[in-house]
């Protein structure tokens, strides 16, 4: 039983030289003291990296991903994403499936 989960948690924020529509591009990366390891980008909630152990306890990225950062921004299949091209763009909330209309 751990006593204070929250003191093996650590978020850490790397300001990266680059930027999207202005804006820096920032990755931040969560641990939780036992090797478990997980980057995210500010853009778009890209994943970028999720390391974990395999059965014999190797910590490995099992994320499908890009080597660069920059191959990111111009990816155009949303690898990673979490939030993809339509988020917060569905015209009053509402959207028309075989004749059924969904309420968001």
């Amino acid at each position: 039983m751990v006593k204070n989960p929250s003191s093996q948690f650590k978020i850490s924020k790397e300001k990266l030289d680059l930027t999207v529509d202005g804006q820096p591009l920032v990755k931040y990366t969560v641990s939780n003291g036992q090797g478990l390891e997980l980057s995210v980008l500010n853009y778009g909630g890209i994943i970028t990296s999720l390391k974990m152990p395999d059965k014999l306890g190797l910590y490995e990225n099992v994320v499908l991903g890009f080597d660069c950062i920059e191959d990111y921004l111009s990816n155009q299949a949303y690898i990673g994403a979490i939030i993809g091209r339509c988020s917060n763009r569905i015209a009053q909330a509402q959207f028309t499936l075989e004749n059924t209309v969904y309420q968001l």
